[in-house]
């Protein structure tokens, strides 16, 4: 499980820095917390997410089944994550 948030965190550094030598720079916040999660969520902008069931040990990979959620479609299945999202974040110790 740690090795697996390493690589993940140290991914996140390399497309900052793509994202930064492109001349398109992003913000990217990066942090930890001990509980485990219910989802795997990732939010791009303001409205769109990918998200998907998180299942500890199960790296996601070809199989895995994200769901492309926009704001626009879905507003309050997009807040119900986006709400959730906030309350882990609350209690996550940032890391970069």
């Amino acid at each position: 499980m740690a090795e697996e948030i390493r690589e993940n965190i140290e991914t996140i550094k390399r497309m900052s820095d793509y994202f930064k030598q492109i001349g398109k720079p992003i913000h990217i916040k990066c942090s930890v917390y001990r509980e485990s999660p219910s989802f795997r969520m990732t939010f791009i902008g303001r409205d769109r997410l990918l998200v998907t069931s998180y299942v500890e040990g199960k790296r996601t990979g070809d199989t895995t089944v994200f769901y492309d959620i926009s704001a626009q479609q879905m507003d309050t299945l997009f807040d119900g994550f986006n709400r959730e999202y906030h309350l882990i974040e609350a209690i996550a110790k940032p890391i970069f």
